[in-house]
C-alpha cells in the first residue's frame, strides 16, 4: 500500500519536477530517471531514488554525466559514459532528511507543493551551472591532454566523483585522446 505522503510525492514528480525537467532537455528514461543529451557536449542522468521511513518519503537525487568524447571512448553507449561524472545532490537544509544529509525528505503531503519548488529551485540555482561548469571543465581537459598540456583549476562540488580527478585511471583514456580518436 502506497501512503499518502509517497502518493503525493509521486503526484510532485509527475506534476511539478518531471515537466519542470523536460522543459530543461530531459527526457523521462523510467520512473524517476531522466536523460539529458547535447550534441557536441555530452550527457547528464538524474534519477531520484526512494528510501523508506515510516510516514515520510525520504529519498536521494543521483547523477551522472559525461562529455562527449568519453562516452565515445567508454564504447559510444552514453549510459556507460555518465560514469565520467557522478555523485548525489545534497538538499537545501529545509528539504532535508536532517541536517548536512544527501538524502531529501518530503514530510507531508500538504507540503508537496513547497516541495517540488525546492526541488527545482535546487536543479536551476545549483545543480545545472555545477553540471555546466564540470562538463565544460572536463571538455577543456580532454583538449589539453590531448595537447599534452596542463589545464585549470576544477570546479569544487562536494561528494561528487569526477573520474577525471584521478589520472591513474586515466592513461589509456589520454593515449586514446592523443592518438586522434576522439570525435
Amino acid at each position: 500500500m502506497v501512503s499518502e505522503v509517497r502518493r503525493a510525492f509521486n503526484q510532485m514528480m509527475a506534476g511539478q519536477v518531471g515537466p519542470f525537467l523536460r522543459g530543461h532537455g530531459f527526457q523521462d528514461q523510467k520512473k524517476g530517471h531522466f536523460l539529458r543529451v547535447v550534441d557536441g557536449v555530452g550527457a547528464a542522468s538524474l534519477w531520484f531514488q526512494n528510501s523508506n521511513y515510516p510516514g515520510h518519503a525520504p529519498y536521494y537525487i543521483n547523477f551522472g554525466a559525461g562529455t562527449q568524447r568519453w562516452i565515445a571512448y567508454s564504447g559510444g553507449s552514453v549510459e556507460a559514459g555518465l560514469g565520467q561524472l557522478s555523485g548525489r545532490i545534497d538538499p537545501p537544509p529545509e528539504l532535508a532528511f536532517a541536517p548536512g544529509a544527501d538524502m531529501w525528505i518530503l514530510r507531508t503531503p500538504e507540503a508537496a507543493a513547497e516541495h517540488g519548488a525546492g526541488v527545482c529551485r535546487t536543479f536551476d540555482e545549483i545543480v545545472f551551472p555545477r553540471l555546466a561548469a564540470h562538463l565544460e571543465y572536463n571538455a577543456a581537459l580532454e583538449v589539453a591532454a590531448g595537447r599534452g598540456t596542463p589545464g585549470q583549476e576544477p570546479p569544487r562540488w562536494r561528494g561528487v566523483v569526477n573520474r577525471m580527478m584521478y589520472p591513474q585511471h586515466l592513461d589509456n583514456y589520454f593515449a586514446w585522446l592523443r592518438a586522434g580518436r576522439a570525435p
